[in-house]
């Protein structure tokens, strides 16, 4: 069917996705959990959180695999805390990713690893400390192309006003792109783009940049209308951009003529976010499960059971993280699967 034409509906997941996630299972060690945090457009390099419960010990690190094989822990953190990233974590040669190092205090960090390198990784930001000296405000996780790294940092104490950092991760120059209530940015294409409120309770209005310079660039075409978008995800060159609104998911793709909504849960339904795009894919998730529509066929389904999960899309490859056994179990397992080798979806009868 054509965009303007194709109807968007759930479908049952396939048997065969079923069995390729068995088979793209990321290998642990005993009491360990691995969550991915990015890698290479083909899978050859891949970067994952590691937390591993030994009887009442606790360890965490971040760890590198090539292929299926781990091959090196890039930085060791401490027994509580998390590395975060987006969909845009890794561009060939640099990672980037954010570490919180305690929820309950606000202690957060951003980090770039040159995986070429292969050195020790370099904090570019850490959470702001407030007037009375305790930590109230982290910088966002980042996103990275091209050797240039960007994230938004608090500059007050309530976190109302951040500065929008860019950063070269190959001379260690920064500058400050914007200032004021600016969103997280994320990456559609060449652009750096972030939201801001034209004014309170408001719908964003959001803004681009030239990701190399920092200088202000058009908004892309028809993707100018992520307004209110929660989330926004896109694939490499910026040809597919998917965002989540409320209960709603919208996707573009180059020569749609504009964009669609794909998902629209019920007024009763429950509010989406964490768009995520991997190569035809668009997966996002509710407080219950994540979800994935195949935008060349408008079918949609649950890829997660009920309990949560997570997914990271770049490239062409798709990793899910399926929620534990019970609130307790701490079993979640993840799977990095190539959406290549996946049959699409059905469309809709």
């Amino acid at each position: 069917a054509t965009p303007a034409r194709m109807r968007f509906c759930p479908v049952d997941l396939p048997e065969s996705w079923r069995r390729a996630f068995a088979h793209g299972r990321l290998r642990t060690m005993p009491g360990e959990q691995l969550f991915p945090l990015g890698g290479s457009a083909t899978g050859t390099t891949l970067l994952a959180w590691s937390r591993t419960v030994t009887g009442a010990d606790v360890s965490s690190a971040v760890v590198e695999f090539r292929g299926r094989e781990r091959v090196r822990t890039v930085l060791r953190l401490g027994p509580q805390d998390t590395a975060t990233s987006t969909s845009s974590s890794f561009d060939g040669r640099w990672y980037v990713f954010g570490v919180v190092r305690s929820t309950d205090l606000g202690h957060g960090e951003v980090y770039a690893w040159d995986s070429r390198a292969a050195g020790a990784p370099v904090r570019l930001a850490r959470h702001r400390v407030g007037r009375d000296g305790a930590a109230v405000r982290t910088p966002s996780t980042p996103v990275v192309h091209a050797g240039h790294a960007a994230w938004t940092q608090p500059v007050d104490d309530a976190g109302a006003r951040r500065e929008l950092h860019l950063y070269s991760l190959r001379d260690g120059r920064g500058s400050v792109v914007r200032r004021g209530p600016v969103a997280p940015p994320a990456r559609i294409g060449t652009l750096l783009v972030w939201g801001e409120p034209t004014e309170a309770g408001s719908d964003p209005r959001w803004r681009a940049a030239d990701f190399a310079t920092g200088h202000p660039a058009p908004r892309p075409g028809a993707r100018a209308a992520v307004l209110g978008a929660s989330s926004v995800a896109a694939d490499d060159d910026g040809g597919t951009v998917a965002w989540t609104s409320g209960r709603t998911v919208y996707a573009w793709r180059a020569g749609w003529p504009e964009p669609r909504i794909v998902f629209d849960a019920p007024a009763t339904g429950n509010p989406v976010d964490r768009a995520q795009v991997a190569g035809p894919l668009v997966t996002f998730g509710d407080p219950t499960a994540q979800y994935t529509v195949d935008l060349r066929t408008g079918g949609y389904a649950r890829i997660t059971p009920e309990g949560g999960g997570s997914t990271l899309g770049w490239g062409s490859q798709l990793a899910v993280t399926f929620p534990p056994s019970s609130k307790l179990a701490g079993d979640a397992r993840s799977s990095v699967v190539d959406v290549r080798d996946l049959p699409p979806l059905p469309g809709c009868p």
